[in-house]
């Protein structure tokens, strides 16, 4: 897979109207959408591994927009090929979940 094929922003529920991963060249960020009433956002790097495993470093945002806390690790393996994000995501040690995500046009800033 080539980095060019995630850059964007993604939506798990297929409907654009929020982003749960946005890919930028170098950067990623990840918003779990678990807990309607109180988002969770993540930022940091990613990179593209063997067998199509992309490896997110990731810390959370505080309530300024600043990393805080410990580095996690979310691991999303590509199953299925372009223009949807077919595979699974999840936290390293914890359960992956499967996704079919739909890349969304950049129309402004997520909802």
């Amino acid at each position: 897979m080539k980095a060019a094929a995630l850059v964007g922003q993604w939506s798990f529920d297929r409907s654009c109207g929020l982003y749960d991963l946005v890919f930028t060249a170098t950067n990623v960020s990840f918003f779990d959408y678990a807990n309607p009433s109180n988002v969770i956002s993540y930022d940091g790097v990613w990179e593209i591994g063997a067998d199509n495993r992309v490896t997110l470093t990731l810390r959370r945002l505080d309530g300024r927009g600043a990393p805080n806390g410990e580095a996690l690790l979310y691991y999303l393996d590509v199953t299925g090929p372009a223009p949807d994000l077919v595979g699974n995501f999840g936290q390293a040690g914890a359960a992956a979940r499967a996704i079919n995500a739909k890349r969304c046009a950049n129309a402004g800033d997520r909802q």
